[in-house]
């Protein structure tokens, strides 16, 4: 019993030292690194430029079709919200910026987190019938596991190009 109980203050006070030193978002975001995309076919900045033209041609894309469906605020909001992170991207990259790519870093953390959101509301409104949930709620929920899981890769993705374009400027700075 003494022997837990020693464990657990220890594991307490490595948290606190944890926390105290720079925090678990600050280890996390360090230890995100990729060099390369496919096994090292495509560069980073390769890739961050496809995510960014991929995004822009999608976001119009749905915004059409959603501005044909009807009225969904939501959704034409959401395209929207893509089609200025993907530009900020496209900027960030044609003018060799890196600190552009905040922008989209953070809008796609906010559309991350609005989709989670969404998933847990849609599978909590879910009409139940006898066998549980509808197959169109499963089905509706696993693409968009899919699509967050695709979304948080290239989020990866680019703030790896972020954290190297970063550090490169950051090197020519002293060197300067």
């Amino acid at each position: 019993m003494l022997v837990r109980y020693s464990t657990v203050i220890t594991c307490a006070q490595y948290w606190t030292l944890e926390t105290s030193t720079g925090g678990w978002f600050k280890q996390l975001l360090k230890m995100i690194r990729i060099k390369s995309v496919l096994c090292g076919l495509i560069s980073l900045k390769c890739a961050t430029r496809m995510i960014a033209v991929g995004q822009l041609v999608f976001g119009i894309i749905s915004l059409i079709i959603h501005a044909k469906e009807g009225l969904n605020i939501g959704a034409i909001n959401g395209s929207v919200i893509s089609i200025i992170a993907s530009i900020s991207l496209l900027t960030a990259l044609i003018k060799n910026k890196p600190k552009l790519m905040l922008y989209w870093l953070v809008l796609i953390i906010i559309a991350l987190l609005i989709g989670v959101i969404s998933i847990i509301v849609v599978a909590g409104k879910a009409d139940y019938d006898q066998d549980g949930l509808t197959q169109k709620v499963i089905i509706d929920s696993v693409i968009a596991v899919v699509h967050l899981i695709f979304v948080i890769y290239c989020w990866i993705v680019v703030y790896s190009y972020y954290k190297e374009n970063n550090e490169a400027e950051t090197n020519y700075e002293i060197l300067s």
